[in-house]
This record gives structure tokens, C-alpha cells and sequence, in this order.
């Protein structure tokens, strides 16, 4: 099952009035060409090399992204638009792909994946959001937030 697959079918679901164009591939630093059509990307990449290269393409095209991350009770949200932001919220180092995804409980996957949409509406309508080009992380267990950037 592919995620955009799933937000797809809730897209249209929710409005069925809504275009959606879902495109099902693996991701690599030499982005499909649909992408460059799109007015907001989404990152639910799971490869931090990933995310990065996702988060250069959309700089270098002008497309907003907006961005977030889980780990266990921990997410973090965050809209680039001019500025490199994972490069600051991921300082370039080497990173490595095959150590073992983190432990992740749907409630925290819920709660950023909730904010990622929120964001993405207010971006689609022209409205201002604090997040841009800064991040928010939130911690679920001890219920708090704090914004860097």
C-alpha cells in the first residue's frame, strides 16, 4: 500500500469535487517532472538523504514543502520556502540508510500528519503561518511545543 495512494482516496472522500492526482513512484534525487507542476509538496519520506534532496529540488523549482518527522512521542513540522531549512534542521553529515527505522506510535504520525494538512490548506488559500521557513517540534508525552528557526 502506497501512502499517497491513501491520501488520495481521503482527499476525495472528504471533497469529492477535488482533482487529485496521485503519482506512485520511488523517490531519487532526479524528481519526476509532475512534481514541478504542483503548488505544495508534502514530505512523508522516511530517508533523511531523501527528504533533503526532495527539499532541494522544491527550493531550487520555488515550490513551498512542507516538512515533517516522527520518532517515538517526538514530531517536528516545519514549511520551507526560501531558505534551506532541513538543511538546518539536518546538518549535512553522513547518514546512514540501513540502521533500523525509529520506533514510531500512530498517535505521534497522526498529530504531525494533521498539522502537515493544516499547514498545506492555509498555503493552498494564500494564508500567512508562523511555520514558514522555521520548524515546531512537539513532544506528545510531555504535551510541549517549541518553535526554532
Amino acid at each position: 500500500h502506497y501512502k499517497v495512494d491513501a491520501a488520495a482516496r481521503r482527499a476525495m472522500a472528504v471533497n469529492p469535487a477535488v482533482t487529485v492526482v496521485p503519482v506512485r513512484s520511488t523517490f531519487f534525487a532526479g524528481v519526476d517532472p509532475q512534481l514541478g507542476e504542483a503548488r505544495v509538496v508534502i514530505d512523508c519520506l522516511d530517508s533523511v538523504a531523501d527528504r533533503i534532496s526532495l527539499a532541494d529540488y522544491c527550493r531550487s523549482a520555488a515550490i513551498p514543502l512542507v516538512h515533517g518527522a516522527v520518532r517515538d512521542w517526538c514530531g517536528h513540522i516545519g514549511i520551507q520556502r526560501d531558505e534551506a531549512l532541513l538543511d538546518r534542521i539536518y546538518p549535512r553529515r553522513p547518514v546512514k540508510e540501513n540502521e533500523s527505522p525509529p520506533s514510531v506510535f500512530s498517535c505521534t504520525v497522526a498529530t504531525i500528519a494533521s498539522m502537515q494538512v493544516a499547514e498545506t490548506i492555509k498555503l493552498l488559500l494564500g494564508m500567512d503561518s508562523e511555520l514558514t521557513d522555521s520548524w515546531r517540534l512537539i513532544d506528545l508525552k510531555t504535551c510541549e511545543m517549541e518553535q526554532f528557526g
